[in-house]
C-alpha cells in the first residue's frame, strides 16, 4: 500500500511499464500533483507538483515524457520521465478535461471542455501547434490503436466528434444517444455509453475516411 498527497484522482502505467503514475488533486482547490510509483518495489519515487485542480495523465509512446492536464489552471504539464522533474507547463485554455497522444503524429491532443477547442502539442518541440475548432461540451477523448483518428465525445451535442490527425481537422461528427461520457474500442468499433439512453451506440472505425 502506497501513502499519497492530498487526494489520488486516477492511475495510468507508462508504455513501457516502468513506472505508475497517480494524479494527485490539491486539496480545497489547491495546488496538485503528480505521484511516479515503482510497480516492483510498490514505493514512491517521484512526487511532482504541477498545478490545480483534477489531473488526467498521457505518455509519449517511448515513455520519455509523462503529460498531466492541471483543470484549475488551464495548463499541461510536461513531466521528463527520466529525470523526474516538470519541464514546462502549456496553456491549453480554460478547462483541459481530457487528453490522448497521437504517435502517428507525433503529438499529444488536449480537449478543452468550455471553449470546444482541442490543442495539439508537438512531442519534440512541446509547444502548441495547432487548436482544432469543435463545440462546447468536449468530454473523454481517444485515439485509436493507429493514433490516426482520434474520438472526442459531446455531451452537450449529444454527439462524437472524429478528428483526422494527418491534417488536424474533424472528419466526421457523428450523432449518438443524449449525453456521451464513455467508449471503448473493439477492433472495428468504438463502443458508446450514454448517459440518457439504455442503448450503446457503435461507430465504424473501418470506415473512418471514407465519404460513407
Amino acid at each position: 500500500v502506497c501513502d499519497l498527497e492530498h487526494h489520488a484522482s486516477g492511475v495510468a502505467v507508462q508504455p513501457d511499464g516502468q513506472l505508475v503514475w497517480v494524479g494527485n488533486n490539491g486539496k480545497d482547490g489547491g495546488e496538485g500533483g503528480v505521484t511516479a510509483i515503482d510497480p516492483a518495489t510498490l514505493k514512491v519515487v517521484a512526487t511532482i507538483p504541477t498545478g490545480k485542480g483534477h489531473h488526467e495523465l498521457a505518455f509519449s509512446p517511448d515513455s520519455r515524457f509523462a503529460y498531466a492536464t492541471n483543470r484549475g489552471s488551464g495548463t499541461v504539464s510536461v513531466i521528463d520521465v527520466r529525470e523526474r522533474r516538470k519541464v514546462k507547463d502549456v496553456p491549453v485554455g480554460k478547462v483541459p478535461i481530457s487528453i490522448d497522444y497521437s504517435a502517428i503524429a507525433g503529438a499529444l491532443y488536449v480537449a478543452d471542455g468550455e471553449s470546444g477547442t482541442v490543442s495539439a502539442i508537438d512531442g519534440k518541440s512541446l509547444e502548441a501547434t495547432a487548436a482544432i475548432p469543435l463545440k462546447p461540451g468536449l468530454g473523454p477523448m481517444r485515439f485509436t490503436p493507429d493514433g490516426r483518428w482520434g474520438l472526442v465525445l459531446n455531451s452537450r451535442e449529444d454527439a462524437v466528434h472524429i478528428l483526422d490527425a494527418s491534417t488536424n481537422r474533424v472528419a466526421h461528427t457523428v450523432t449518438v444517444g443524449k449525453e456521451p461520457f464513455q467508449m471503448v474500442f473493439t477492433r472495428a468499433f468504438a463502443h458508446i455509453r450514454c448517459l440518457g439512453s439504455e442503448r450503446v451506440f457503435m461507430v465504424n472505425l473501418i470506415e473512418l475516411g471514407k465519404e460513407t
